[in-house]
């Protein structure tokens, strides 16, 4: 009887993980038609493009589910207010933010950029808000924020200090960031 429940446990576990893997496999193949679709969109430069609407709708379901790469593109979508989204920037924001707080590198680079320029909104939190989240995405590998952290040890923006052998760490790490 021991023998067959775990014989039982064991399969169900491989199913479970084969469904995981499906499941894996969906989001996936989803998240590559969403990018497709506003690629072309965005290509045209036509707002009312059907390809934002496309890339709204299957970015909006994967988002509900969770998905912190989707939190973060259906948040651009409202920053701009394309394909369906609203064009609103506290909703668009909190969506970014999500996503970054859930660890999408992107993300965490967009909120500091954000955070340090405002791009003419209220989300300019300054320099120390801004660091902070180009580090966090820096160590996820996000080239963007390891070249603005390498400018700014090097010129002292950000609220640090001037730092040359700093900057050329950066360079050091990271070589793929910097084209070599």
């Amino acid at each position: 009887m021991t023998h067959r429940f775990f014989s039982l446990a064991l399969v169900l576990c491989a199913f479970v993980a084969l469904l995981s893997t499906s499941a894996r496999a969906g989001v996936s193949e989803d998240m590559s038609a969403a990018q497709a679709a506003f690629a072309q969109a965005n290509a045209t430069k036509d707002p009312k493009h059907p390809g934002y609407a496309k890339a709204y709708g299957i970015w909006s379901r994967l988002a509900g589910d969770g998905d912190s790469q989707a939190k973060y593109h259906l948040g651009i979508l409202h920053l701009y207010g394309l394909g369906g989204a609203s064009f609103d920037h506290i909703q668009g924001y909190d969506l970014i933010k999500a996503s970054a707080e859930g660890g999408y590198a992107q993300a965490q680079a967009y909120v500091g950029v954000m955070h340090e320029k405002g791009n003419g909104l209220h989300f300019r939190k300054g320099a120390e808000a801004a660091r902070g989240w180009y580090e966090k995405a820096a160590g996820a590998g996000n080239c963007y924020a390891v070249r603005r952290l390498a400018q700014a040890h090097a010129s002292g923006e950000l609220g640090l200090t001037a730092d040359a052998a700093a900057s050329d760490s950066y360079r050091a790490e990271q070589p793929s960031c910097f084209g070599q």
